[in-house]
């Protein structure tokens, strides 16, 4: 097992459970068959991981879930099962009370109604039912590829995704109700500083969604999305890198990247 020799480096690793749906007839969609094998799976990794190294840190993933299109015998990422199973999934590790994995992903071949409206339905379930580790920004045809622009507008979709699981924070604080009895009927909140202290907090800024009006909209050029996300990329790619990786770092892994060269070829 390659586990043994290279593994045992104290870090989390990821225990995918990779099963897969199956719809033998159009009204029997198979998805408790599917939790069962992945839960075997994963759990499988898990004790494999721990007889090697007692104590290691441990993602149980079973959010990996692909769903197999009987019409075309191709493997989905996209589809609202996916996100029912990447749902499940989180239900099932917090059970065995350990940290769940998931991911955002479309079967759109470039960026389109359809990988956004696919990265939603997958990212909003991972996000309500509370997935800790949640991946997958950028790819498109089920990560074949992957796109900056993507990343871009699916890192507005994440941040929408947040913002929703944080839900809405009730208190006397956000109640307001001094405030409304001495606004009285005049409705300007706008510069009251209850306003001013909260709304950053409140709502969430995407940076490529339109929230302009048609006016304003027009008078910029009439930008879709994929225009403003291909504006953010360049504009990001004109800033100075920022590399997370430390001098001391580099050369380590370098070495790494050396050596699995050798084994692979």
């Amino acid at each position: 097992m390659w586990y043994k020799p290279y593994g045992k480096t104290g870090k989390q690793v990821s225990v995918i459970g990779f099963g897969a749906m199956r719809f033998p007839e159009p009204d029997n969609i198979d998805g408790m068959a599917e939790l069962v094998l992945a839960n075997a799976e994963a759990l499988s990794g898990v004790v494999i991981c721990q007889a090697l190294e007692p104590g290691r840190p441990l993602i149980f993933n079973m959010g990996f879930a692909h769903v197999m299109d009987m019409t075309t015998a191709m493997m989905r990422t996209g589809g609202i099962e996916n996100a029912l199973l990447h749902a499940a999934g989180a239900q099932i590790a917090c059970f065995h009370k350990l940290p769940s994995a998931s991911w955002m992903s479309t079967e759109s071949c470039r960026m389109d109604a359809g990988a956004g409206y696919e990265y939603a339905q997958t990212g909003i379930m991972d996000a309500v039912n509370l997935v800790n580790v949640i991946w997958g920004v950028g790819n498109l045809e089920s990560t074949k590829c992957m796109s900056p622009e993507m990343a871009v507008i699916g890192n507005d979709i994440a941040g929408a995704m947040l913002r929703a699981r944080e839900g809405i924070r009730v208190d006397d604080d956000t109640l307001a109700a001094d405030l409304i009895a001495q606004m009285g009927r005049n409705a300007e909140y706008r510069t009251e500083q209850h306003t001013l202290d909260h709304f950053r907090k409140e709502y969430y800024f995407p940076h490529v969604t339109n929230r302009r009006s048609r006016s304003a909209w027009e008078a910029a050029g009439s930008p879709d999305i994929v225009d403003e996300a291909v504006a953010r990329v360049r504009k990001l790619a004109a800033e100075p890198v920022r590399s997370v990786v430390t001098e001391a770092m580099r050369p380590k892994l370098l070495k790494i990247e050396q050596r699995w060269s050798q084994v692979l070829t």
